[in-house]
């Protein structure tokens, strides 16, 4: 038998009936089906040449490709990441992007990639994932990587930056904050007094539950398994009204992510827009003018930053969110609250 013959045939009864049929080994063919007769004729020319190539050493089979794609070359190198015994975080961080990285290039050879298409698919995909000139430089830091761990030589790309990175800083006003958690149903609101009160990010909140809120000394704790840090975070000195909304609300972290979609939607319809990362960014905003000041007037960071867990966060903070809102602004913003209701934590007296 002739391993490497490959015909063309014609199967009835099918919508796409015209067929190639070729062996890689002495066994069951390979068979693919086209809608015309031209189409196949094409693929079947196609797998001949490929074939020739084989023999000359020129090319691989058909299905056996070589150890080129971005995706296994990415995995190959982090495995040598974790290998060389890297921070567990460093490693998961290489992980998180150069997945991202390798998802823009899933099926193709870095040959057949001109530096224009790298340029465009990186600026494409780091609008999409972040609008951050920021996350299109480190992503193309870890394909230079992927390029030289293939032994290959990274293109030459004029990428032009712009002078400034810098993601603009998008907050709400007290007045839209108030119709958002007014208008959520019950099983949001504490989830959304988190988000705009203590600056909880959406994806720690779906991990969240009564057990990690204290009440009693007015405590709530983050655990490393949903903080974006990978480490437990403990948040206190957080607002009264904070406080005031948890009494009355439990934690429903299931379904909170399809639900605050829902209500999205709901409140799109009535002319109110949510801010891409505006919980995050209105309690930084309002929290750095209402606390970033101490008795004696001088500027404060140390309480915000521990609460949104900026270690060493401090420039951030001052040079993104001070001075953009005032003291005013920021104690009507944390005087917002909701209408009277019993705790659901009192028990009924009998």
């Amino acid at each position: 038998m002739n391993i490497r013959k490959v015909s063309v045939f014609k199967k009835e009864g099918r919508k796409s009936p015209w067929g190639v049929r070729y062996w890689l080994h002495a066994g069951k063919p390979v068979v693919k089906f086209f809608g015309t007769k031209e189409m196949a004729e094409v693929y079947a020319t196609e797998l001949r040449d490929q074939f020739r190539a084989h023999a000359a050493g020129d090319a691989d089979l058909p299905g056996q490709q070589s150890h080129t794609t971005f995706a296994q070359i990415w995995k190959s190198w982090i495995k040598e990441q974790k290998n060389r015994g890297l921070r567990k975080e460093t490693v998961n961080n290489y992980i998180y992007e150069g997945k991202y990285v390798a998802s823009l290039f899933p099926k193709r050879h870095f040959e057949h990639y001109k530096p224009e298409d790298i340029k465009t698919t990186i600026i494409a995909g780091s609008a999409k994932h972040a609008n951050s000139v920021y996350m299109g430089k480190r992503y193309w830091a870890i394909l230079q990587r992927l390029y030289k761990h293939a032994g290959k030589q990274p293109p030459i790309v004029n990428w032009n930056w712009p002078v400034s990175d810098e993601e603009e800083v998008t907050f709400m006003d007290p007045e839209t904050v108030e119709k958002i958690i007014t208008s959520a149903p019950e099983r949001l609101k504490a989830g959304y007094a988190l988000m705009f009160f203590a600056g909880v990010r959406v994806h720690e909140i779906l991990r969240l539950g009564d057990a990690n809120i204290n009440r009693i000394d007015r405590l709530v704790r983050i655990p490393a398994a949903s903080a974006k840090t990978r480490r437990t975070r403990v948040l206190s000195g957080l607002p009264k009204n904070l406080w005031d909304i948890l009494d009355k609300y439990p934690m429903v972290s299931y379904g909170f992510e399809c639900n605050m979609k829902y209500h999205r939607g709901e409140l799109k319809r009535q002319g109110i827009n949510w801010v891409r990362n505006g919980a995050r960014h209105s309690f930084a905003t309002y929290h750095v003018a209402w606390k970033g000041y101490n008795n004696e007037r001088q500027f404060n960071l140390h309480e915000t930053s521990d609460i949104l867990g900026h270690k060493n966060g401090l420039d951030l903070l001052n040079t993104h969110y001070r001075g953009i809102t005032d003291s005013q602004q920021a104690d009507r913003y944390f005087r917002i609250c909701l209408a009277e209701k019993p705790s659901f934590l009192q028990l009924e007296t009998v």
